[in-house]
C-alpha cells in the first residue's frame, strides 16, 4: 500500500511539536499557573520517548526525500520507504519540509545539516514555485518544477501561499537569511493585492495565475473556507515572530477574530465552507442522501478543531494580547467538544 508523504509529513510535524512542548516541561522552572498533573520524572520519560521517535522520523525522511537532481523534496514514497511515483511537487508538502527541517535545526542545534536541508527547499520555492512573471506561488509543479495545470488552468490558492510564508519565515528564524524573509514578505504583499477581501474580511481561496480572485468560488467549491483561513492565521503568526509589521499585525488580529468568532460555532466546532460574506455552507436540514453527497462541505472535523485551539492561543500569544479570556474560552470549548466526539451536538 502506497503512503503519500503529505500525510506522513503531517504526523512528523506534530511529533516534532509535541517533543518541543514535552522538553519544555522537563525544565526546572515550571510556571505556577500551569497545573502539574504529570510528575516531573514521568515528563522526562515521555520527553525521552518522544525525542527518540523524532530522531527516527527525521532519520527516515532526511536525506531520503532530498531531490538532488531537480531540487526540492520527493513527494511519493511508499510504505517500504522507497521512492515511487511521478514525484509531482505540491507547495504545501515542499513548504512543510522547509518548516520542519528549520525547526528541527533550531531544536537540536547540533550541526548545520538540517538547516542545509531546509535551505534546499527554500531554493526550490524561490526558483521553481514562485511565479516570477505574475507573482505568487504555483500550487503544483512536476518533478522538474514546471507548473501543472488543473482543468486547463494554472490555479493559485491562498492556502498554498500561506504554507510558503510559513516555511520561509521559519527558515529565516533558523538561519537569519534575509532573502527568505523578503520572499515571505513578497508573498504576503501578493495575497494583500489579490486575495484579501476588503469588503467582508478574510481571503479568497482561489485565484487565476494573474491573481484574479474567484469571488464566487471555483468549480462548485465556495470562495472561503476554514482550512485556508486557519493556515493563513498560522503562517501570519510565524511571519509576525520575525517581522512585526503593522499591517501584518492588523491582518493577524483580524484572522484570529474571524476564526474564533465567525468560523467557530457556539457548540465548539468549526463550520467548513463559506460564501463571501461568511455565511456558512450548511446541509444540516437536507435529506440524508443530500447530506452524504455534500459531506466534504459540511461535517465536524475534530482534528482541525483541536489544531485550531492551539493556533488561536499561539496567535494571541504572539500578538501579545493580555488576558485573552475570549480566545481561551473558545479554545477550551473546541477541545472539550472534540474529546466528547459528539457529532449530534451539531444539530
Amino acid at each position: 500500500m502506497k503512503t503519500h508523504s503529505r500525510s506522513r509529513m503531517g504526523r512528523s510535524m506534530w511529533i516534532f511539536l509535541m517533543s518541543i512542548v514535552l522538553s519544555h516541561l522537563t525544565t526546572d522552572r515550571v510556571r505556577a499557573d500551569v497545573p502539574q498533573a504529570i510528575p516531573q520524572s514521568d515528563r522526562r520519560t515521555i520527553c525521552r520517548e518522544m525525542e527518540s521517535v523524532l530522531d527516527a522520523e527525521l532519520n527516515s525522511w532526511y536525506p531520503l526525500c532530498i531531490d538532488t537532481a531537480c531540487g526540492g523534496y520527493y513527494s511519493d514514497i511508499n510504505s517500504r520507504w522507497e521512492l515511487e511515483g511521478r514525484q509531482e511537487k505540491m507547495i504545501v508538502t515542499q513548504a512543510r519540509h522547509v518548516w520542519s527541517a528549520a525547526n528541527a535545526a533550531m531544536f537540536y542545534q547540533r550541526d548545520n545539516v538540517l538547516r542545509t536541508f531546509s535551505a534546499h527547499g527554500v531554493a526550490f520555492l524561490r526558483d521553481k514555485m514562485w511565479d516570477r512573471e505574475c507573482g505568487g506561488f504555483y500550487d503544483r509543479v512536476n518533478r522538474e518544477g514546471e507548473p501543472v495545470r488543473e482543468n486547463g488552468q494554472l490555479i493559485k490558492r491562498a492556502y498554498g501561499n500561506a504554507f510558503a510564508i510559513y516555511g520561509l519565515a521559519a527558515y529565516h528564524g533558523a538561519s537569519g537569511d534575509t532573502a527568505a524573509l523578503r520572499l515571505a514578505q513578497e508573498s504576503f504583499a501578493w495575497l494583500e493585492r489579490h486575495s484579501y477581501d476588503s469588503l467582508y474580511g478574510g481571503y479568497f481561496q482561489f485565484m487565476s495565475r494573474e491573481g484574479t480572485p474567484w469571488t464566487e468560488g471555483y468549480r462548485g467549491t465556495p470562495p472561503k473556507d476554514q482550512n485556508s483561513t486557519i493556515h493563513l492565521l498560522e503562517s501570519f503568526t510565524e511571519l509576525y515572530r520575525v517581522w512585526p509589521d503593522a499591517r501584518l499585525r492588523e491582518r493577524l488580529h483580524s484572522l484570529l477574530r474571524i476564526v474564533r468568532d465567525t468560523i467557530t460555532t457556539d457548540k465548539g466546532y468549526m463550520a467548513l465552507f463559506f460564501q463571501r460574506d461568511w455565511t456558512p455552507v450548511s446541509f444540516r436540514d437536507a435529506s440524508a442522501a443530500v447530506r452524504q453527497k455534500n459531506y466534504e462541505f459540511d461535517h465536524v472535523s475534530f482534528g482541525h478543531d483541536v489544531e485550531v485551539a492551539y493556533l488561536m492561543l499561539e496567535a494571541s500569544d504572539v500578538l501579545g494580547i493580555r488576558d485573552d479570556s475570549a480566545t481561551r474560552r473558545t479554545a477550551k470549548r473546541m477541545v472539550d467538544h472534540a474529546l466528547r466526539g459528539d457529532r449530534k451536538q451539531r444539530r
